[in-house]
């Protein structure tokens, strides 16, 4: 049975983004790596440990007076600047 392939998506930049491609063995294997250890009980211990170092470091960034949004992940994007000036 042959899959349908989605080979590119517009999008308004008029980059391209390729879809449905496969992982060189190496990244597949550090994928089943990486879960075995989230599953483990030692990945237990670093997923709340990287919880408490978010936490740790959105209280110190709120100390200094940085502001940023809500997050559920442990990346906290920080608007520094206006975009305008950046460009």
């Amino acid at each position: 049975m042959r899959l349908a392939r989605l080979d590119r998506l517009s999008i308004p930049a008029g980059a391209a983004i390729s879809f449905f491609d496969f992982a060189p063995p190496a990244t597949a294997a550090a994928c089943q790596a990486a879960f075995a250890l989230l599953d483990s009980p030692e990945g237990e211990k670093l997923v709340k440990k990287l919880w408490a170092n978010t936490k740790m470091f959105k209280r110190e960034l709120k100390k200094r007076g940085f502001q940023f949004k809500v997050s559920e992940t442990p990346i906290i994007p920080i608007h520094v600047g206006d975009a305008f000036e950046g460009v």
